[in-house]
């Protein structure tokens, strides 16, 4: 502040005087003696002395000021020189603030030995070193003013030699220091000093001797000032002894400890600075009375205790500035005795503010005037009175809550230099009034709420030097400035709005512009850096996050350029670096982060900037490699360097730190460093992040004491081995992350012993053995006391947890809210901030935490092999929001102590053996949103309470002794599961209400068993005699007649040969065929010139010579399409030419309706493409055909259901009409269309059938994609024997006429969407053999008794609802020998008699929650070939006797959870094909060769278990190894690529994902397996593909993604039908040849690469993508229109996080196929396009984060499927929904869930009509479902679903979501101008978990309705103008875990209830009349009483209600009895 300087600087008057006289003392006898010898004469100055003032001159670059230094003239008359008279010698050189320039200081100025006075400051010496020696031959030197004039380094000894020295002037040179000589040294020989100034200098190597050197030395001192030096310590006794002291300044250093007592004794004493320090205790009052002190500045001491005494008349104070301190008492009323007093600044406190302000208001002579509202912020204080204070000319208040506009009476203080109102909730626009206060040259609105545009008159004032009204949300162009050239302007802050357009050119004209800041905002345009080069002054530019494109301007730099020292260019589109970076050698601060720069980091950046460059950040750009490794430069300043998210690699680069300052941030991550990390070195280096790149080997061991670092991360690297034990020097460690390695080491409770560790990430590493207890001596020390977050999943930790250990987690139990977030910040300029970023499992997401608040608290333990129970002790965590143990082996009960966790979020303890019942205590977590305790052995009932109804069964299946809500199975008195299962009623009262009718049933089904015997019994009395048997029966006794005569029939036929034209039209198609081996083979017999009708596979007719049979079917022939020539063999009734490859042809279009006589026609598989030839469907005989694919089934998934395909080759017919082509084809009986897609949906395939084919019998269209229900008309085909319907969409109920089918036997049903109860008269049909309707979940029913002479082979009931007991009597199906029984509505209990079907090939179980070990009666099915368990309860090692089924060829035991070693045994089932074991808990190490001893083993799956697979003995020769087709070994530890698969060349489908295998993929692989369809090595390290861009692949799937691969994306040969995903890499590019082979492919993902360029435009041109992600890269440009407005197939469109602009395509067309559309986070504009309506399947829209603008779009009510829609932080604008209430209907958006408009320009009243229209957010979705799951079959063989993921603001912080669920319902319209109240109707949306509408204007009271929104977990209401009370309903809330009601009107009592009182006070701070707990304000007996109803109360109530409610019934029963007996006697 000005007047501070002034009062600081007056002090330099006595001084000036007394030098003065000094000098004419000192002059006086040379005077006296010239006068005597010659009164006339004046000597001139000496040559010598106008030589070396010459040489001065010429150092400097300009010396245009001197221009009176002009050899050959008196130097002595030159400006700034005095002479002594006598001698001529120079005795003053002044040259202060003559703007000089210079290299560094001429050694010739040292030649004026005489120097009395040297005056240098205010120039500029370039950061030049101080001369080492010379300044000791000035030994007459009493005054040395160096000030400000950028000298650097080590102060040289020479000025501490000059003892005559009576002031010294060293300030404001930040780079000077001393270290050798030291301080002490360099005072020692100063002790006539009277002045010292050392402001900015670095003294921090003094220590804490500083005091007492000063006291020792300059016992004289009388001036000290020494700001900001880096003092520490105490002030020590001895400076009591410097007795003169009249000013002391000690500002912004680091001194602590007590402010000296003596200090009152310092009688001289005026000026007492001491801001800015760490003083504590209490401040003696004492130094108030002080006579002569006119000056106390106290601020910014907050340990510092101040008691204001009483004033007595006549101080002569004149500053008293107290903000930041503790001030314990009021201002005492004898304040207005300081009648001198100009400077006031305090810290208002709450509990005396208003008596303050009253005597403020009476210091009317006050001209500065600071109010600070410190922890009374949320008080609304009001400042009307504030225009009565006319003298002020600086106002300054800060942290109040205006709650509105600004105080108004401020327009009377007319004499205002300054205004500053910061952090006072001020909204609404600037008034224009401000532009009378003609006097301002200070204007500070920062961080407040306003908006609007910025007033013209602003500008216009005439005084104006500095302008900030950064962090508002001010919009609207920036106006031109009013004639720049005569602005006083140089300073403008408008960071952190929402201003647009272009920059105005007169911004490019204020010639005393020194700081100008425009960051984030939407400014456009392009800008040229040249014009601001004229700008002489300017050192801070700052442009970053705008929508600008910034270029150079300018080839030659001026020659005077500017002194910038902060630029910020993030985000600027820059695609080169600016040449300008060269000629700007003053940098401090440089960001151009978020750029398209690529290449080389250029050397010279090094070594211009060594000296002053002190935060460098590069980062998210292309680079490529450095030119010069800045480990090669030594660095004086840097303490911040950003090169992330770019592609450097090779060795990193540490830079050398000279002493003093050293490297505070270093974050190299996400790059591909790839060498060993050799050191943690460097002396202020505090955050090190190198996570995502490819370092290796183990960690630096040599870690000194005296470390700095507070963060380590080295998450997602190679590092192996231990963690260094010297860690634990580093003391101010608080995160270390180094997940996702090679980690080998026991639990590092040595970590313990860090003091301020909070954040502790080790999981995913080879962690090993226990968490051993603490030891005796231990048990008093702190012990990981400060932990927030531990996270060790995915280790092999083992052993029991000590309960002891988790008392030592004190800060796991602290209920502290300090709103802190867990970052670093610099002490640079701009204050940098680094925020630390994790990654966690929270409630069952993997979430990134980008903002981490220190007072989140976490535990994951999961993933290990801990046992045992659980530690109570866990229940004194009371601060722990999210505790996950699951998939361990702990045992015993849920602790009761888990109840006390009252801030629990999420519970996870799944996938345990935990027994006993589930804690009522876990009730009262009413903060728990996530809950999950499947798969373990709890019993009991289910406690009942709203919270624990919300969660979904899924949270408790897998428990069998578990009963009651939300599970289906029902509890008796007793809490245990009701015995029968099938009684569905909820009480027994209905159950005796139906009796009757269940009687009916009764005696129906006992007449159905009397008609069905009796009719068998007539049937077998009246059997007709042969003589009345039909004749078609009766001619059976003539058929070995017939026999005969056929067989002479033949012989005679065959002496005919075939005709010329039947051989001609064989060979040409012979010849059609490549010539291979198997053509060869085939066609061997079918030489020209012999009889065509011998020739294998040809058949002719009977004596006609014409070919009657072609059959080619499974030769593996290949040809390149069907040649013509078969159509001239007209004569044929068979043709099969299935088996065959004809690469993808077409069929012949025409030729087909040739083949008049065909019967029977098979293409299978097919290998052809396009549609059926319609000839086909005229072909009026045939009677079979067959065009179908083969089926492959792959068990995959969690789910176990399994996943079908067509295996060999790839191709199938395009969509068929299929009513067009049966019409004809009256006669067909079989009919094969599988993976034949048919166009026609609903039912029209199914009457299609009915009505064309009448004589249809076996019906095969598995897979076709027909859907609706199965219609009645299909039971007119009553020759039906085969039903093969699976894996469609079929729904509805299973007809009940496949009972009355009598020649049915094979239903095949599985796999559709069928659902209703399963006619059990199916069952009946005798003639069935095959019942399959496995994978219908919405199926239910029960299984009959079986009777003896069933016909049944196969029975498939598997992932249906079937229930009830399994009966015994399924023995009786003797025959059987395929059973599927994996329902999970089944008992848990197998019957034995199973053990008896000895005919059982096939033995499926899945889902029955079975308990114990395998069944003994497993190994009695000797028969058995295949067999499985998948998702059972299980427990225990696999039994040695499975090595007895011998015949066994597939063996699937999936996720049973079996454990210990792979028994031996297994080795003995040679007969095995097929063996998969995942997702158990196998142990141990598995050689991988040792499973070659199963010679014909072609399916091997051991994923996902705790085993680590090795390669095992490798032999060189395939010879004696199985031919393995598929083999899957994610999740087994394998660390390098198994060389064993080496000779495995038969592979298609391999999975090694989930590993830990580095490096490249070896050569042989891509050699070996070029018929690989299915490739996933996602999750692993590889850097290298070992192989060209191009593979040698014909794929289906590949997965490379979470790897660490660079360079451009592969493509392989051949991608028809596949999915490729790339994500998570380092690839750069896309090949210029990408297009061309993704000719085929279904799906690319490319996100979180580093690609750049433009999107191809022939993208569009890949005809069938369905999904292409390009997300998180670094692509500019626009969109290709072509890629919106021309693709009919695309669904899933990803582009988020990249730098696109320009605006999205508008033209898009009705056929759009579009589910997903994601631009977040680029920079497109414009509006949104309205054609967008024709993608009638949008499930997701995401345009956040851009410049989008335009009203809201209520034209997307026509998109029914729409779910979330995000448009935040854009420029919409206007009112939300509809303008016209009339319009209402055309604004719904009845499917949305997610609705985020945050952060835009909408205004106007929430209209309550609208929100009713949110009907999807009224209605329970399953917590299974997500948002958008994209379901599609792509290309049948492999499909995993497109989870899109979404970043909201939940619960305060920015949360990344991977998987919207369906329950997470959000609306979030915060950070707008909507004003009005909060509409009632919100209350109607019941599944709402998330309400933000925070940052906006709202009015009016908080509606008591929203306490009906049960599902909410985040409300956050903050920053409006709500008033009233808060409704104590809010209380009811069990889910609400976080409620923001801050920054309101609100007052009365907070209510009190249980949960509000866990919630922080910043829930509730900044409300003026708020009051109770948990703020300190308490509530007087008039307070409103706001105290939720006692429990007790509401209990009495629910008991009164349940009393009359069992009075009612009981009536009601009694009442029924008596009515029913009759009719129950009717019945009987």
């Amino acid at each position: 502040m000005n007047y501070t300087h002034r009062c600081l600087h007056s002090h330099k008057l006595p001084l000036l005087i007394l030098l003065i006289a000094i000098v004419v003392i000192l002059i006086q006898p040379y005077s006296i003696h010239a006068a005597a010898n010659s009164s006339n004469t004046t000597i001139r100055c000496l040559t010598s002395q106008s030589s070396a003032l010459l040489q001065l001159k010429s150092s400097f670059h300009d010396a245009s000021s001197l221009s009176s230094w002009q050899p050959d003239t008196d130097c002595c008359r030159w400006e700034g020189v005095t002479c002594r008279m006598a001698s001529g010698h120079v005795v003053v050189l002044d040259l202060s603030d003559g703007y000089l320039q210079s290299n560094g200081l001429h050694p010739a100025l040292f030649n004026l030995t005489l120097l009395t006075n040297l005056a240098l400051s205010g120039n500029d010496f370039m950061g030049a070193q101080l001369p080492d020696s010379g300044f000791e031959r000035l030994s007459k030197l009493v005054s040395l003013d160096l000030s400000a004039t950028n000298f650097a380094g080590q102060i040289p000894i020479g000025i501490g030699n000059l003892s005559s020295m009576l002031a010294l002037d060293l300030s404001n040179n930040p780079n000077l220091y001393l270290s050798e000589p030291s301080f002490q040294t360099f005072i020692a020989n100063l002790s006539n000093l009277r002045e010292l100034y050392l402001d900015e200098m670095d003294l921090s190597s003094s220590g804490s001797t500083w005091s007492s050197d000063l006291a020792a030395s300059a016992p004289q001192i009388q001036i000290l000032s020494f700001m900001s030096c880096g003092l520490s310590g105490f002030i020590d006794p001895s400076f009591s002894r410097l007795r003169s002291l009249t000013m002391i300044n000690l500002r912004l250093n680091v001194i602590s400890g007590m402010v000296p007592e003596f200090f009152a004794n310092l009688s001289f004493l005026t000026i007492l600075e001491l801001s800015g320090n760490a003083f504590e205790g209490q401040f003696p009052t004492k130094i108030f009375q002080l006579k002569r002190l006119q000056f106390i500045d106290l601020y910014w001491n907050d340990k510092l205790c101040v008691q204001l005494p009483e004033f007595l008349p006549g101080s002569r104070l004149e500053v008293l500035d107290l903000i930041l301190t503790n001030r314990s008492n009021a201002i005492p009323a004898s304040v207005v005795n300081l009648k001198y007093l100009k400077h006031l600044g305090l810290t208002t406190v709450e509990a005396s503010m208003n008596s303050d302000i009253l005597l403020i208001r009476e210091l009317h002579w006050l001209e500065v005037l600071r109010l600070y509202g410190g922890s009374g912020q949320g008080k609304l204080v009001s400042f009307s009175w504030i225009g009565s204070l006319k003298h002020l000319t600086y106002l300054e208040l800060g942290n109040y809550n205006f709650s509105g506009l600004m105080p108004s009476s401020i327009i009377n203080l007319t004499n205002l230099t300054s205004l500053t109102l910061y952090n006072c909730s001020m909204s609404g626009p600037i008034p224009s009034w401000i532009g009378n206060l003609i006097q301002l040259n200070n204007l500070n609105f920062r961080n407040n709420n306003l908006n609007g545009t910025i007033p013209k008159s602003i500008f216009a004032l005439p005084a104006l030097q500095s302008l900030y009204l950064d962090s508002n949300q001010l919009s609207g162009h920036l106006e031109d400035i009013p004639i720049p050239s005569s602005s006083s302007v140089y300073d403008i802050d408008l960071s952190n709005n929402w201003l647009h357009g272009p920059i105005p050119k007169s911004f490019f004209c204020l010639p005393n512009l020194e700081y100008l800041n425009l960051e984030s905002n939407h400014l456009t345009g392009i800008v040229e850096l040249r014009p601001f080069w004229r700008l002489r002054s300017l050192y801070f530019l700052g442009f970053s996050n705008n929508k600008l494109s910034v270029i150079d301007g300018e080839d030659s730099p001026s020659q005077y350029l500017p002194k910038i020292q902060h630029l910020g260019l993030a985000c600027c589109n820059l695609t080169k670096l600016p040449r300008i970076l060269r000629h700007l050698y003053d940098i401090l601060e440089l960001d151009l982060s978020s750029n398209k720069i690529g290449g080389v980091i250029p050397g010279w950046i090094w070594e211009i900037w060594k000296d002053t460059l002190g935060s460098l950040d590069l980062s998210n750009n292309a680079f490529t490699s450095l030119e010069n490794s800045p480990s090669l430069v030594t660095f004086t300043h840097l303490s911040h360097l950003n090169l992330s998210f770019n592609r450097l690699q090779g060795e990193i680069p540490i830079p050398a730190i000279s002493l003093p300052y050293g490297v505070v941030v270093l974050d190299y991550s996400n790059n591909g460093f790839s060498s060993i990390l050799r050191t943690f070195e460097g002396r202020s280096l505090r955050v090190l992040n190198l996570r995502g790149n490819k370092f290796n080997g183990m960690l630096p061991k040599g870690i000194k004491e005296g470390c700095k670092l507070e963060t380590i991360d080295l998450n997602s690297n190679q590092i192996e081995g231990r963690l260094p034990r010297t860690l634990s020097n580093c003391k101010s460690l608080e995160l270390l992350d180094v997940s996702n390695n090679h980690i080998l080491d026991l639990f590092p409770l040595w970590l313990g012993n860090l003091p301020k560790l909070r954040v502790l990430v080790l999981r995913s590493n080879q962690l090993y053995g226990t968490i051993k207890g603490l030891h005796n001596s231990d048990l008093t020390r702190d012990h990981f006391s400060s932990l927030q977050i531990l996270d060790l999943a995915n280790n092999t930790l083992s052993g029991q947890l000590p309960p002891k250990w988790f008392e030592k987690l004190k800060s796991m139990m602290a209920n502290v809210d300090d709103g802190q977030v867990l970052e670093h910040q610099t002490n640079f300029s701009q204050g940098f901030i680094y925020r630390d970023i994790i990654t966690i499992t929270y409630k069952g997401f993997d979430m990134t935490f980008n903002r981490m608040l220190t007072t989140f608290k976490a535990i994951d333990f999961s993933n290990n092999s801990f046992v045992g129970v659980i530690p109570g002790t866990i229940g004194s965590l009371v601060s722990l929001h999210g505790l996950n143990m699951s998939h361990n082996n702990f045992t015993g009960a849920i602790p009761q102590q888990l109840g006390n966790l009252a801030q629990l979020e999420s519970l996870d303890l799944s996938w345990n053996q935990l027994s006993g019942v589930i804690p009522h205590e876990l009730t009262f977590l009413t903060s728990l949103a996530w809950l999950n305790l499947s798969n373990n052995n709890l019993t009991g009932r289910i406690p009942q309470s709203n919270q624990f109804l919300s969660f979904s069964n899924s949270s408790f299946e897998g428990n069998l002794g578990l009963c009651g809500r939300p599970l289906s199975k029902d509890c008796d008195s007793s809490g245990s599961i009701t015995p029968n299962t099938e009684a569905s009623s909820e009480d027994s009262s209905l159950w005796q209400d139906k009796v009757g009718v269940i009687l009916l049933f009764v005696f129906a089904g006992l007449g159905f068993v009397v008609g069905f015997v009796l009719t068998i019994i007539f049937q077998l009395v009246c059997q007709l005699p042969p003589a009345k048997m039909s004749p078609r029966v009766a001619q059976r006794e003539y058929e070995p007649l017939l026999l005969v005569l056929l067989l002479l029939q033949t012989l005679i036929a065959s002496s005919i040969p075939c005709l010329p034209d039947q051989a001609a039209a064989l060979l040409q198609l012979k010849r059609s065929f490549s010539a291979t081996t198997a053509s060869a083979t085939a066609f061997r017999s079918w030489p020209a010139g012999t009889d065509c009708c011998r020739w294998e596979g040809i058949r002719c007719d009977d004596g006609g010579g014409r070919v009657t049979s072609l059959d080619l079917g499974g030769r593996h022939l290949q040809s390149g399409g069907l040649d013509t020539a078969v159509f001239s063999l007209t004569s044929l009734r068979y043709l099969n030419l299935g088996g065959n490859d004809f690469n993808g042809s077409q069929l012949p279009a025409t030729g087909f309706e040739m083949l008049t006589e065909l019967t029977h026609l098979n293409i299978s598989p097919p290998s052809f493409t396009g549609q059926i030839p319609a000839g086909i469907g005229s072909l009026t005989n045939l009677v079979s055909l067959d065009l179908s694919s083969r089926i492959y089934v792959v068990n995959q998934g969690d789910d176990g259901a399994t996943v079908m395909s067509n295996l060999l080759p790839s191709w199938g017919f395009s969509r068929v009409n299929f009513e067009n082509l049966i019409a004809n084809l009256g006669n067909l009986r079989e009919l094969y269309l599988g993976l034949v897609y048919m166009s026609n949906g609903g039912e029209g395939w199914c009457n299609a059938l009915a009505n064309s084919t009448p004589k249809i019998q076996v019906l095969s269209l598995p897979l076709c994609q027909i859907s609706g229900p199965i219609c009645q008309s299909l039971f007119s085909l009553r020759s039906l024997s085969v039903v093969d319907l699976q894996g469609n969409d079929l729904s509805g109920a299973i007809p009940e006429f496949f009972a009355d089918l009598s020649s049915l036997s094979v239903l095949q049903l599985s796999r559709n969407k069928l659902d209703g109860l399963f006619p059990p008269r199916i069952f009946h049909n005798r003639k069935l053999t095959v019942i399959d309707i496995g994978y219908n979940y919405e199926i239910y029913g029960n299984l009959p008794n079986f009777p003896p002479n069933s016909s049944l082979i196969k029975l498939h009931v598997s992932g249906t609802k079937f229930s009830g007991y399994i009966p015994s009597s399924i023995s009786n199906l003797t025959g059987l020998k395929e059973l599927g029984l994996s329902a999970n509505d089944f008992p848990t209990e197998l019957p034995s008699s199973i053990g008896m079907l000895k005919s059982l090939s096939l033995f499926e179980v899945s889902g029955l929650g079975l308990v114990g070990s395998m069944p003994a009666w497993i190994t009695n099915l000797t028969s058995l070939t295949e067999l499985q368990f998948s998702h059972c309860d299980l427990s225990g090692s696999l039994p040695s006797s499975i090595g007895n089924l011998k015949n066994l060829r597939r063996l699937s035991l999936f996720k049973s959870n079996f454990s210990g070693n792979i028994p031996l045994q297994i080795f003995n089932l040679t007969q095995l094909h097929s063996l998969h074991l995942p997702l158990n808990n196998f142990v141990g190490t598995v050689e991988l060769t040792s499973f070659w001893r199963l010679p014909y083993l072609s399916h091997l799956d051991l994923s996902n278990n705790k085993l680590s697979v090795v390669d095992g003995l490798v032999n060189d020769s395939a010879v004696s190894s199985p031919k393995v087709t598929f083999l899957r070994l994610a999740s087994c530890n394998i660390l390098k690529f198994p060389n064993a698969l080496r000779h495995q060349d038969k592979i298609d489908f391999l999975d090694l994902s989930n590993n830990q295998i580095h490096g490249a993929i070896p050569p042989w692989a891509w050699e070996t397996w070029k018929n690989l369809f299915f490739l996933d090595l996602s999750n692993n390290k590889f850097t290298s593909l070992g192989h060209d861009t191009l593979l040698p692949l014909d794929t289906r799937y590949i997965n490379l993604s979470y790897n660490m691969f660079e360079g451009p994306i592969p493509i392989p040969e051949e991608s028809t039908a596949s999915q490729l995903d790339y994500s998570n890499n380092r690839f750069s590019a896309m090949p210029f040849d990408l297009i061309p082979y993704l000719a085929g492919a279904l799906s690319l993902k490319v996100s979180m690469n580093n690609v750049s360029g433009e999107v191809p435009s022939t993208f569009c041109t890949v005809k069938s993508l369905r999904i292409l992600d390009l997300s998180q890269n670094i692509l500019n440009g626009s969109i290709p229109s072509c890629l919106m407005e021309n693709s009919s197939t695309l669904k899933i469109l990803n582009l988020r996080g990249n730098q696109l602009r320009g605006e999205l395509p508008h033209n898009i067309k009705e056929d759009c196929a579009f589910e997903a559309l994601d631009f977040s986070y680029n920079r497109f504009e414009g509006q949104l396009p309205t054609s967008l309506v024709a993608c009638k399947n949008l499930v997701v829209l995401d345009v956040g984060n851009n410049q989008i603008g335009g009203s809201f779009p209520c034209w997307m009510h026509l998109l029914p499927k729409l779910q979330v829609l995000v448009l935040k932080s854009n420029k919409f604008y206007g009112q939300l929904g509809p303008t016209l209430a009339k319009d209402e209907d055309s604004c719904e958006l009845q499917d949305l869930r997610i609705l985020d408009l945050a952060s835009n320009n909408f205004s106007g009243i929430l209209p309550g009509g609208w929100f009713i229209k949110l009907k999807s957010m009224m209605s329970v979705s399953s917590n299974e479902t997500l948002v958008m799951k994209d379901g599609d079959t792509y290309g049948a063989f492999y499909h995993k679903p497109y989870i899109f993921t979404t970043r909201v603001t939940y619960k305060g912080l920015d949360l990344t979501f991977t998987k919207i669920l369906k329950t997470l319902v959000l609306i979030d319209v915060s950070n707008n101008r909507f004003h009005g109240s909060i509409p009632e109707t919100i209350a109607t949306l019941s599944m709402l978990s998330s309400l933000n509408m925070s940052h906006n204007a709202i009015t009016g009271p908080i509606p008591n309705q929203l306490a009906s929104l049960h599902q909410l977990e985040s409300l956050d209401l903050s920053s409006n103008k709500l008033s009233g009370e808060i409704p104590k309903k809010l209380a009811s809330l069990d889910f609400l875990s976080t409620l923001n009601l801050s920054d309101n009107m609100l007052e009365g009592r907070i209510p009190e209830s249980p949960h509000f009182l866990t919630l922080p006070n910043s829930s509730f701070i900044r409300n003026a009349g708020l009051c109770g707990p948990p703020l300190s304000n308490e509530c007087s007996n008039k307070s409103t009483s706001n105290v939720m109803p006692h429990l007790s109360e509401e209990k009495s109530a629910d008991v009164m209600l349940f009393l009359f409610v069992g009075l009612g019934f009981g009536v009601g029963f009694a009442i029924a009895i008596v009515v029913r007996k009759p009719c129950i006697g009717k019945y009987t």
